[in-house]
């Protein structure tokens, strides 16, 4: 979601007779730490007369699913604003959200969570779990102050890789998966989504991609994670509504989607 003062500059462009298509869900995450002339934010652009000027004064809003089964769909409906459980508090749309994605005991292929730290933690974890007793190489993380920092790991074929930088190159994008074909300690050959191949070196592996076992919530907006989906982290005082939508939305059948207990 942009931020104010990059919508100020952006709809600057109006006077050059630009034509603007805006694309996003307002029921999921805003601007991270909105400000305007030194003060914070609290209201939504979605009305704004701004947004409807840069539009044309035209809207259309989607409404059928393309991503997942009925039952995720209509939960995540229900407790945004307008639907039948948007007057429930946040405990009361957790538990709700329990009882209609109950956790299993089974292993989750991807993790949610809410700090980097417990993303690091679960995905040492798997990584060590499921490391193969030939065929992987350990590569060391290189030393960053960064929240999202990486972490060493043990890489190998079929592993597979989400891009987290903040330029493209080529084929190498934030936010991209990718799959393992091979690694060593100079260099990776991934495969893309779309099926191409790329090779970059190992060094760029560590700082460029991240593993995907365990994901936080702030990343994974935009994503279908198709798979086992856990959200963790349900009962934590920074939990809201829009993690949860956003969280539970990532899934592609009710039945992989689970929540985490207390």
């Amino acid at each position: 979601m942009c931020d104010t003062p990059l919508w100020a500059q952006v709809s600057r462009l109006a006077f050059c007779g630009t034509k603007f298509i805006l694309v996003g869900d307002w029921n999921q995450y805003k601007a991270i730490n909105d400000r305007w002339c030194g003060q914070g934010t609290n209201t939504s652009a979605e009305n704004s007369s701004l947004l409807h000027a840069m539009a044309g004064g035209n809207v259309c809003h989607l409404a059928v699913n393309h991503r997942s089964d009925p039952q995720i769909f209509d939960f995540c409906g229900s407790i945004v604003p307008g639907g039948s459980r948007a007057h429930l508090s946040m405990q009361e749309k957790v538990d709700a959200a329990r009882q209609e994605f109950p956790a299993t005991k089974r292993r989750a292929d991807y993790s949610l969570v809410i700090s980097h730290a417990k993303r690091r933690r679960i995905n040492h974890e798997m990584n060590v779990q499921l490391k193969p007793k030939c065929g992987a190489v350990l590569l060391k993380a290189p030393t960053t102050k960064q929240a999202n920092a990486p972490q060493d790991a043990y890489f190998r074929p079929g592993m597979r890789l989400v891009g987290c930088m903040d330029t493209k190159r080529g084929l190498l994008h934030n936010g991209g998966w990718y799959e393992i074909l091979a690694a060593d300690h100079s260099k990776f050959r991934l495969k893309a989504e779309n099926g191409s191949e790329l090779e970059i070196s190992a060094q760029e592996a560590m700082a460029k991609t991240r593993m995907t076992w365990a994901l936080t919530y702030a990343c994974v907006q935009g994503l279908t994670l198709r798979g086992r989906v856990r959200l963790h982290d349900c009962d934590h005082p920074r939990m809201d509504w829009r993690k949860l939508n956003v969280g539970i939305s990532r899934g592609t059948r009710s039945d992989l989607v689970e929540i985490d207990p207390r």
